[in-house]
């Protein structure tokens, strides 16, 4: 898939779908931030973390808050410090910051003031990863027991 069509199909818009279903949007098979580096260009992580930054500050109605180096930077602060992320992370941390789940803003957003929210969603993030391992480990368990159950039933008595 080229840049131009990965950035429409995951554009802001997706951030409704993976609300609806953050199942999808952690343990899901989409690119991390790097992956976005990697397989397109050095600057890709940067164009869909710009399209994110304004669609926020849009949102908020203030589409003209930051300059183009304010955003510039804070779409490669995120990047660098956060390229282990999935796109479908990153958007639902926006839709989750737009409702107000990751902190609130007086005002208008800042950069630290973002960067902080996402420090929230990543206690977030960190709480849903535990979660699931604990659920694979439930169900490791509980596989395990009914295979020495089955075991046992075939023992000659």
């Amino acid at each position: 898939m080229e840049l131009d069509n990965f950035l429409r199909s995951n554009g802001p818009a997706k951030q409704y779908e993976l609300a609806t279903n953050t199942n999808d949007a952690f343990f899901g098979s989409y690119p991390t931030l790097t992956d976005l580096r990697l397989n397109y260009t050095p600057n890709a992580p940067i164009l869909f973390l710009l399209a994110q930054i304004a669609d926020l500050y849009a949102f908020a109605g203030t589409p003209n808050l930051l300059s183009k180096t304010q955003q510039q930077q804070l779409a490669q602060i995120i990047a660098t410090k956060y390229h282990h992320l999935k796109t479908s992370e990153i958007a639902l941390f926006f839709f989750r910051l737009k409702a107000g789940e990751c902190g609130h803003f007086y005002g208008s957003a800042d950069p630290m003031q973002i960067m902080e929210a996402l420090r929230t969603f990543m206690r977030y993030r960190n709480d849903e990863y535990a979660r699931m391992e604990q659920e694979r480990e439930r169900r490791h368990r509980e596989q395990q027991r009914q295979e020495y159950l089955q075991y046992q039933n075939e023992l000659p008595q």
